[in-house]
């Protein structure tokens, strides 16, 4: 069950579990942070070297997934509309 259905159908969140929540995310949010700083290190070293081996598949799926969270950052953090809830 995704997060969105479960606030559809619950309710939001209590105040304590959304900040929890919001607090891991964007724990997760600054770790991709370092992990695409890692990948842009990785493309530098791959214009002496040659590009490692599925490095755009690797960047993509950071950015991929660095997207998804920021949705979800965005749903924790704006207040419900009117039929959320």
């Amino acid at each position: 069950m995704s997060y969105r259905h479960w606030i559809a159908t619950r309710g939001q969140l209590p105040a304590g579990e959304r900040r929890a929540v919001l607090i891991e995310l964007q724990a997760i949010r600054r770790l991709l942070s370092v992990y695409t700083a890692g990948l842009d290190q990785l493309a530098a070293a791959g214009t002496t070297h040659g590009p490692p081996r599925d490095l755009d598949a690797a960047v993509q799926a950071v950015l991929a997934l660095a997207e998804r969270l920021d949705l979800v950052l965005d749903d924790l953090t704006c207040p419900a509309s009117e039929g959320d809830g």
